[in-house]
C-alpha cells in the first residue's frame, strides 16, 4: 500500500478508479458483488480493464477487508465478494493498519500524521 500525503481520505491510499470502486462498496455493505458487476459499474464511470478490478479486489482480500466465496455456475467457478465495512469503519481499519505499523516501526509519530489524512 503506497500512501500519498499529499491527498485526503481514501485518495490518499488509491487511485482514482479504485477510490470509486471503495466508495460502491461503502455505500453497499453486504451486498454480494462478481467482478463482472463491479467492472460493468465502474467502467460507466471510468473505463478500467476487469483485470484491473480482479487484481484490486484481490488486494482487498489480502488485507483483510473484503471476504470471498465461491460459487460454481455454466462456465466455471466464480468469486463472489462480500464487503461488510461502512466508509466510516472502513477509515478505522485503515487508521488502525497505520497505527500498528507505526508501532512497529518505531514511530509513534507518523500515526497521527495518517490518521489525519484517512
Amino acid at each position: 500500500m503506497k500512501i500519498d500525503l499529499s491527498k485526503n481520505g481514501f485518495e490518499s491510499l488509491f487511485t482514482p478508479w479504485q477510490t470509486e470502486i471503495v466508495y460502491m462498496l461503502t455505500e453497499n455493505p453486504g451486498r454480494e458483488w462478481t467482478s463482472g458487476v463491479l467492472h460493468t459499474e465502474m467502467f460507466d464511470r471510468e473505463p478500467v480493464s476487469r483485470a484491473s478490478v480482479i487484481n484490486f479486489m484481490k488486494e482487498l482480500e489480502a488485507w483483510g477487508v473484503v471476504q470471498v466465496t465461491y460459487d460454481k455456475a455454466q462456465g466455471g467457478e466464480y468469486r463472489i465478494y462480500m464487503f461488510q465495512h461502512t466508509e466510516e469503519s472502513l477509515r478505522g481499519y485503515f487508521a488502525s493498519l497505520a497505527e500498528n505499523w507505526a508501532k512497529e516501526t518505531r514511530n509513534p509519530s507518523s500515526t497521527k500524521t495518517v490518521k489525519e489524512i484517512i
